[in-house]
């Protein structure tokens, strides 16, 4: 509670339960929420409102959440408080299920809201959502029959679901669909006994296939020799095929190009003189990068993202926009098949200090082109002139050294987990160890000026994916 105002449907809300209970209001609040989950609009709220305790609950109840309902589901349940179960703005309860079945048998036209709602229950989604309230504490006689339902109706057609649901209105009528006379209880006994015998299936396969696995170690030890043996031979004949980059730009083999960055020392992050600073963002630092590289002069397009990967993910869609919706996970699977389809290994991240001199090209001030905020029209899509979306690359004006779209459009993952800056000179610093999140930098569509700065830093899981992420790739080659 406490917070500046949000405008959601054409009210002002200032917490987050408030917010939740909104989604659930009706069913185009609950597809209005899930334009503001899926662009993140909560997130950015938050983060205006420096609640980053909040963020990192948000962060833990989204994670891997990929389908747009569930996401909001899953946010009214955790921050909604005791609320009803609902889906797609739709109170679930045994009884409306029921007058679905009603309809479906009296031949009657059904919504298209209750036909997503009895697909939900035949792809087993519905019970997932439900699994997840039942962890939220809300229990009672109504969710276990709601959830018996659930599980016997799972799989079936419309017809069939609508059968299964009188079924407990009427049990003595639908005997044949049930193939016995079968009470509740019963029911209920027999869906039980086949998910033990699952489990029980499932824990001998794992058994079995960890005595198969078991090996003499001095075989092992020879087997693991021989792979690296192998693997170093590979590594060299890669080397041999592949044409090393040169000269001051580079292009590779899907068209992405790249700007050598050369080596040198730099200040790291903010002062105390910046009234735009947050706090991760000190103390500054001398960082010496010790090692010349090769960085990406856009970010990533959907196009690009589409001929390594086979498809596209972005949920503002654009061919040579930024591809978005991207976690650091996807981003390290992209980088994998990347290396295998040219032959080396030497496409990765940025680390956050590679991209944050990279970004800077040179400059000591707030931005690489001064300290005016009124000139970062010209160098980025923010949330001044964005309206709301991604652009295509290259279309605003370039640092010094040739980079473009370093603020704004989408915000940048880097290679470093997110953590305490050094109060000292460090040397190619890669971040800590061990760490939740991974970082991101240089603001989104959606940033404001004080998030569109070279020192600026984001954080989020690395399974995380969301419209505002993006990235750009770094080649870095042996000495």
């Amino acid at each position: 509670a406490g917070l500046k105002p949000l405008k959601f449907m054409d009210r002002q809300y200032q917490s987050l339960a408030e917010l939740a209970a909104a989604f659930l209001k009706d069913e185009q609040s609950w597809e209005k929420g899930k334009g503001f989950l899926i662009r993140g609009y909560v997130r950015q709220w938050l983060e205006k409102n420096e609640e980053f305790d909040a963020i990192m609950d948000i962060d833990e109840v989204l994670s891997g959440v990929e389908d747009p309902d569930e996401k909001v589901f899953r946010f009214a349940q955790r921050f909604g408080g005791d609320m009803p179960f609902a889906f797609g703005g739709h109170l679930i309860t045994l009884e409306n299920l029921l007058l679905f079945a009603g309809k479906v048998l009296q031949r009657q036209p059904v919504t298209a809201m209750e036909q997503k709602i009895a697909d939900s229950i035949a792809n087993g989604v519905l019970l997932s959502y439900l699994d997840f309230y039942k962890q939220q504490g809300q229990s009672s006689e109504q969710v276990r029959d709601l959830e018996l339902v659930l599980k016997t109706a799972s799989g079936k057609s419309r017809e069939q679901i609508a059968k299964i649901l009188d079924t407990f209105t009427h049990p003595e009528n639908y005997a044949p669909v049930l193939k016995s006379d079968m009470t509740i209880q019963e029911i209920a006994q027999k869906v039980e006994a086949q998910e033990r015998e699952k489990r029980e299936s499932q824990e001998r396969l794992e058994w079995e296939r960890r005595e198969q696995d078991t090996i003499n170690p001095l075989i092992l030890s020879s087997l693991i020799l021989q792979q690296e043996r192998l693997e170093q031979e590979r590594r060299e004949q890669e080397r041999k095929c592949f044409t090393s980059p040169s000269g001051e730009t580079w292009t590779n083999s899907i068209g992405m190009e790249f700007v050598k960055i050369p080596a040198g020392t730099f200040w790291m992050g903010s002062g105390d003189d910046d009234e735009d600073a947050f706090d991760d963002e000190k103390p500054r630092h001398e960082v010496e990068l010790s090692h010349s590289f090769y960085l990406g002069k856009y970010p990533v397009t959907q196009e690009q993202w589409n001929s390594v990967m086979g498809g596209n993910p972005s949920y503002l869609k654009g061919t040579k926009h930024p591809v978005e919706r991207v976690s650091w996970d996807d981003v390290q699977a992209f980088i994998a098949k990347l290396n295998a389809k040219e032959g080396h290994g030497w496409y990765r991240l940025p680390t956050e200090a590679e991209w944050e001199y990279a970004c800077q090209a040179g400059s000591s001030d707030r931005y690489c082109f001064g300290n005016d905020k009124k000139q970062l029209r010209a160098y980025a899509w923010y949330k001044d002139n964005s309206r709301n979306e991604t652009h295509p690359v290259g279309q605003k004006k370039p640092n010094s050294w040739g980079l473009y779209d370093m603020y704004g459009n989408v915000w940048e993952w880097v290679q470093d987990r997110w953590g305490d800056y050094s109060s000292g000179f460090v040397r190619d610093p890669q971040g800590p160890y061990a760490r939740l999140f991974r970082v991101l930098r240089g603001g989104c569509w959606d940033s404001d000026t004080r998030y569109c700065r070279g020192t600026t830093r984001g954080r989020r899981s690395s399974n995380n994916r969301d419209s505002s992420n993006g990235f750009r790739l770094a080649l870095s080659l042996e000495d």
